[in-house]
């Protein structure tokens, strides 16, 4: 991104497109990666709508049951995993 900071609503609009599309690629519902990442599925849809955003604890499960980054959800990478898949 060429060192230009992102702003807090470019963040949740990259954050919730890749989230919904790295579900999506996993095969997963809403309800279940919340259950995978141990979270209330109400969350995850608020996540998805940009209603709400994660908390750090939450960033991290979502990233682990969906086997993706934190970076990817957030933007700061285009690779959805660290090993460039």
């Amino acid at each position: 991104h060429g060192g230009i900071a992102m702003t807090d609503e470019a963040v949740n609009e990259v954050f919730k497109v890749r989230l919904r599309t790295a579900r999506e690629k996993r095969g997963l519902s809403q309800t279940q990666l919340a259950e995978k990442a141990r979270i209330p599925a109400s969350s995850v849809s608020h996540f998805e709508s940009g209603a709400r955003k994660p908390s750090f604890d939450n960033l991290k499960r979502i990233a682990t049951a969906l086997d993706v980054t934190t970076d990817y959800l957030l933007g700061r990478v285009d690779q959805m995993n660290s090993v460039g898949a």
